[in-house]
């Protein structure tokens, strides 16, 4: 179910929050994919909300895990809040399925 949320978003470039690792958070997902281990992971850009050891100023960019994701829902505002593409090194560690 959250496969289809996300990759909707994706799609339409909307924002994103969700709960994740015990943190409101606000984002906007890139790319859904996988992990070498084989686990649905979403790579997203984090602006806005919590994470351990707080997060920087200008956002973020992260890969989470789908399964651990709680209360997403898209926001009515469109997305594009992206950090540099370059700026990304976790991308090389997913494989993709759905991208913007």
């Amino acid at each position: 179910m959250f496969a289809e949320l996300l990759r909707d978003a994706i799609l339409s470039r909307h924002a994103m929050t969700t709960v994740y690792r015990n943190y409101v958070r606000f984002f906007c997902p890139y790319s859904l994919g996988s992990d070498q281990a084989g686990r649905a992971v979403v790579v997203v850009f984090q602006y806005e909300g919590g994470k351990p050891g707080g997060l920087p100023q200008a956002g973020e960019w992260q890969v989470w895990n789908v399964a651990e994701l709680h209360d997403l829902r898209r926001l009515d505002e469109p997305g594009g809040r992206y950090g540099r593409i370059e700026d990304a090194p976790v991308l090389h560690s997913v494989t993709v399925s759905v991208d913007a």
